[in-house]
């Protein structure tokens, strides 16, 4: 439980998350073992608000993302002065100007933001070459990301609800925005046409096989449309051939890729 409580009290209050929890039962020739696994999920109006503040890749799995809690909006000049100074080599005329300003909220619950006024300092110049005003020192008195921070945790308590249980089986994947059947290595297992299929493709796994099995050898030849993250490619199967696969380079990493065929088929799918 490593996270902000009242940062997930305040998204799940104002509909941008909420929070559900899973038990996923697995059998083995031990016997069975069930976990429950809670899941934290972004809301369709907590999606629309997130904005990626990082330069991670999909691929690896450690994009960032953020959510904008208020615009800074002008309100009035207090001060202003001018004076030359030599900057960069050339003299320019410095512009020192004090303002007042508000902080627009743009989440619901920081409404708290709107009665505030905060005051500024800026030195600013118009450069010679580009006729563009560049600001040379800024200094705001919001610190920040601290003024919502500060008002979460004074109006949002270290709680949240989590939404009943559901069951989850042995075979299926326990995130529910990827809730697919997962092929097993070495198992033959049925596609139903058009419906997505998972496997998991384990750190140092570079290549594997995957043929048709059953009645399925008798059928026209068969279209598999593989993904992974925005990267998608097309095999076709038919009753003599195998695909081949490279899937990553060595040691790459634990990840799923997902499967689809454009028919009904039974495939087997090793790794080697």
């Amino acid at each position: 439980e490593d996270f902000n409580k009242s940062l997930v009290s305040f998204l799940q209050k104002n509909k941008y998350l909420e929070i559900k929890s899973a038990q996923q039962t697995t059998v083995d020739r031990l016997g069975g073992t069930t976990n429950t696994y809670e899941f934290i999920l972004y809301t369709p109006t907590g999606q629309s608000k997130l904005i990626r503040s990082g330069s991670g890749s999909e691929y690896s799995g450690n994009v960032e993302y953020a959510m904008r809690g208020g615009i800074r909006k002008f309100k009035s000049f207090e001060f202003e002065n001018s004076y030359k100074q030599n900057l960069y080599g050339v003299e320019l005329r410095i512009y020192s100007v004090r303002f007042s300003y508000t902080i627009e909220p743009t989440l619901a619950g920081l409404e708290g933001l709107k009665n505030q006024i905060f005051a500024g300092e800026a030195q600013l110049y118009k450069d010679p070459n580009t006729e563009q005003w560049e600001i040379e020192k800024l200094d705001l008195a919001d610190n920040g990301n601290n003024i919502i921070t500060n008002i979460i945790q004074q109006n949002y308590p270290e709680s949240y609800t989590v939404e009943a249980s559901q069951s989850i089986s042995e075979n299926a994947h326990i995130n529910p925005e990827t809730n697919f059947p997962e092929i097993k290595m070495g198992q033959p297992i049925t596609l139903d046409a058009g419906k997505t299929y998972r496997y998991w493709v384990p750190s140092g796994t570079s290549t594997f096989t995957c043929g048709l099995r059953g009645e399925s050898r008798q059928a026209q030849a068969v279209n598999l449309h593989y993904s992974f993250g925005n990267t998608s490619w097309e095999r076709k199967l038919t009753l003599t051939s195998w695909d081949y696969t490279r899937n990553r380079e060595p040691n790459a990493g634990n990840v799923y890729y997902q499967v689809k065929a454009d028919k009904k088929v039974t495939l087997e799918m090793n790794r080697y």
